[in-house]
């Protein structure tokens, strides 16, 4: 990325169990992200450690509300459309690429624990993306750094002016038959243009996250 800004409320206010709201904002300018299947898993690997544990007794426990904003320009999300989601070397035949690239991206999360003795918890997400573009690079014959810095490029099969994916996501903190876990997303979009052939079809049906 070309800068980061991370910026961090923590207040604490001098009333027993009152509730507390920590907001975190991290502002990326032109970021590059690279999303692989594992990616994902060591990412929700990590979270499940940050939890994972014996609850707080009820007199040691405090209420927090946890909100969290990142705001990007210029950004890139490079996602790799391999049958196995492993990324071989620049060029390599087997290797299909999903660039996805935006003007802006402002994504927040809303995470409250507030509830002592809980069983599930309901995050909340939105994220906006403006002039946006979605397009398929085959990996025959391509070089990754043109293709991260290149001008030219492969023609979009999307473009939207604007766009946001906004819902919940409820799971609960252990296994119980009668337990069930929802994620439900809703996507909005404004000055839609989309071109479909078979082979986009092919490649983005090998996208796992």
């Amino acid at each position: 990325c070309g800068a980061l800004g991370l910026e961090v409320c923590m207040p604490f206010p001098l009333c027993w169990n009152e509730c507390r709201e920590f907001i975190v904002k991290l502002q990326i300018s032109r970021p590059k992200f690279q999303l692989l299947r594992e990616h994902i898993r060591t990412l929700t690997a990590l979270g499940s450690n940050w939890v994972y544990g014996e609850p707080w007794p009820q007199e040691k426990f405090v209420p927090v509300y946890y909100k969290i904003s990142v705001e990007t320009d210029e950004c890139l999300i490079l996602m790799n459309a391999t049958p196995d989601n492993v990324f071989l070397h620049p060029g390599h035949a087997s290797n299909s690429f999903v660039p996805i690239r935006c003007s802006s991206l402002n994504a927040s999360i809303d995470m409250p624990s507030v509830r002592w003795g809980a069983i599930f918890s309901n995050i909340g997400f939105q994220v906006d993306f403006s002039d946006m573009s979605a397009s398929v690079l085959p990996g025959e014959g391509t070089s990754l750094d043109g293709l991260l810095g290149g001008q030219s490029g492969p023609t979009p099969f999307l473009l939207c002016h604007d766009m946001q994916l906004s819902g919940n996501y409820l799971y609960h903190y252990t296994f119980q038959p009668a337990f069930v876990d929802n994620f439900s997303m809703s996507v909005n979009g404004n000055g839609l243009t989309g071109v479909m052939q078979p082979y986009y079809l092919s490649v983005l049906n090998t996208l796992k996250c």
